[in-house]
């Protein structure tokens, strides 16, 4: 059926001069509508962001078949119609770039059918871009009144989401002394018309440095200074270029410290991208510079007795503000020394290895190898970083080169009767003071050969040896001899074994012992509690009498003379005295 509707004559001159689609017949003045489509709204919008338009269309009339439209969009790249399988579907179709129908029969003419067009991002800054969905093809349909009628487009406008920008990301990031890196990307968001380059830098190339190779950052290139380069071209526009930022070791104890990478503004033809200045990098160096010293060996090192030397080399770790002065001294003065006895760092010489010499003494002892030590005191400085900061010590072992033979005094003792030379042998040999296990004689003198000075009984001649120097001598020839108390150096022997020059005292306390020796040299004999006519070892055995009435020599353990030493005195032999003891 067809709609009629009667107007006033005012309403048909409105109706006729804006060309409604509808006819005048009759005397009556009756309006017939006019076979057509009718859609709603007649201009819509979509965006680049995807945004949907949506429109409804119908039949003005009801036609005596069914009716076909096709409809396409005149810019699939801005809008495209939703479509399944060729049919216009708002609700589940899918953006296609061909066209699809519409189709009313005489039974749902009137009822709107809705078409819709979904907005495309056409990735080019453009602005709000306008198109239309039309009808490329006339209607098909039975209805004559409706066949090859050719309805009107829907106007569109998409707007523009393709506003030139450039992304950084991220903006912040972390570098650290020990050369740690940090990346970011950096990229266009909208394609430019002619190619777009940025300059970066680094607000601080002590903290941070940023990799390129030939100018062009590049995160695979080397640390630089200066700026390098991004260019992106309307062909990679959309490619994320990578940035890296390379942490510097300033050498300063300065703690964390806060930079920048700079992206200065956009370099373009395009006027949309010229002078665009994107987001800067906020960066933070972590610091690894902790300050204290750097010392080549703290252990390890070895001198010895005869002034063998070792050296070790310091420096700073890090920069000082001011000057840093430590001492150095030796702990055992008698195993070595050390050289200087300071070292001062300065802001221009703290990276520079200063050498110190130790040197190893000679302490005149059988000791074996000693250790010792090279002691550091804590640093004086202005800089409060240095201050009190105490280095390590270091750790020497002095070798010993002292070598030679034992005289020890006994902790037993005995009166002038012990008998003889052999009997003080056996007496040193089971005695516990001996410095280490070996053979040991008695320092003691002994003759066999009388001389007749005065009248008595017929001479009485000692069966045992001599003892004297040149005959069964206990002190060997050039050699050393080290006291058994606290090993240190008696003094040496002559080419015959007579004792020279005494560095130490034969005992480390005051002691006397019997030695039986005389004579300017101290080793001829003397007395020696003999059982003859006197008391010297002229007549008849020595070393068997214990009476009050006869003498020994003795020797003096506290003495650093030879005579002293040897013949200090004589003693009643009654008096029970050590006696002293020769390594053999």
């Amino acid at each position: 059926m067809k709609k009629i509707t009667t107007l006033t004559l005012l309403g048909f001159l409105t109706l006729l001069s804006c060309a409604k689609p509808f006819d005048v017949e009759g005397e009556f003045g009756v309006v017939v509508e006019k076979p057509g489509i009718a859609a709603s709204p007649t201009s819509l919008t979509t965006s680049e962001s995807g945004d949907v338009g949506i429109f409804r269309v119908k039949l003005r009339t009801q036609p005596t078949a069914d009716v076909t439209l096709t409809l396409q969009s005149s810019n699939v790249a801005e809008g495209r119609l939703r479509a399944l399988g060729g049919v216009c579907d708002a609700a589940n179709g899918i953006p296609v770039t061909t066209t699809c129908t519409v189709t009313f029969t005489p039974a749902n003419w009137n009822q709107p059918q809705e078409v819709a067009v979904v907005g495309q991002d056409d990735l080019v800054t453009d602005g709000n871009a306008f198109y239309t969905v039309f009808f490329p093809v006339a209607l098909s349909s039975s209805d004559a009144k409706y066949n090859a009628l050719t309805p009107a487009a829907i106007l569109i406008t998409n707007t523009d989401n393709d506003l030139p920008a450039i992304s950084v990301s991220p903006t912040t990031g972390t570098t650290s002394e020990a050369a740690g890196n940090f990346t970011f990307s950096v990229v266009l968001q909208a394609q430019p018309s002619a190619n777009v380059t940025l300059s970066l830098s680094s607000s601080n190339e002590a903290e941070g440095r940023i990799r390129r190779s030939g100018g062009i950052c590049n995160t695979g290139g080397t640390i630089g200074t200066g700026t390098c380069n991004l260019t992106f071209t309307a062909a990679n526009w959309n490619i994320a270029q990578s940035v890296t930022v390379t942490g510097v070791d300033d050498l300063v104890a300065d703690g964390n410290k806060a930079y920048t990478i700079i992206l200065s503004p956009a370099v373009s033809v395009d006027a949309s991208y010229n002078n665009f200045d994107p987001a800067d990098i906020a960066m933070t160096s972590t610091d690894n510079g902790v300050p204290g010293f750097t010392f080549s060996a703290t252990s390890g090192l070895v001198t010895n007795e005869s002034g063998a030397t070792a050296t070790f080399t310091v420096r700073l770790n890090t920069a000082p503000t001011a000057n840093v002065t430590f001492g150095l001294s030796s702990n055992n003065t008698g195993e070595g020394t050390v050289s200087p006895s300071s070292l001062t760092f300065t802001t221009v010489n703290w990276n520079s290895n200063r050498t110190v010499t130790v040197t190893g003494v000679a302490d005149n002892r059988i000791d074996g190898n000693v250790g010792y030590t090279i002691v550091t005191a804590a640093a004086t400085s202005s800089d409060a970083a240095y201050d009190g900061l105490n280095p390590p010590d270091v750790s020497v072992t002095n070798n010993n080169t002292d070598a030679g033979k034992y005289l020890f005094i006994s902790n037993s003792t005995t009166r002038g009767n012990f008998g003889g030379p052999f009997g003080a042998d056996a007496l040193c040999n089971a005695d516990l003071a001996k410095p280490r296990p070996g053979t040991y004689r008695a320092v003691i003198g002994h003759a066999t050969v009388p001389v007749l000075s005065d009248p008595g009984p017929p001479p009485l001649y000692d069966p045992v040896p001599a003892r004297e120097i040149g005959t069964d001598w206990v002190l060997y020839a050039n050699t050393r001899y080290y006291r058994g108390a606290d090993d240190r150096l008696v003094g040496p022997t002559s080419g015959f074994g007579a004792l020279g020059t005494m560095t130490n005292s034969m005992h480390n306390s005051a002691i006397t012992y019997w030695t039986g020796l005389d004579g300017s040299s101290s080793i001829d004999p003397g007395f020696g509690c003999s059982s003859g006519i006197d008391d010297m070892a002229k007549l008849g055995p020595t070393w068997v009498s214990a009476g009050s009435s006869r003498r020994g020599t003795i020797g003096d353990g506290a003495a650093t003379s030879v005579n002293a030493a040897l013949t200090f005195s004589t003693q009643t032999c009654n008096q029970s005295l050590p006696l002293l003891c020769a390594e053999q």
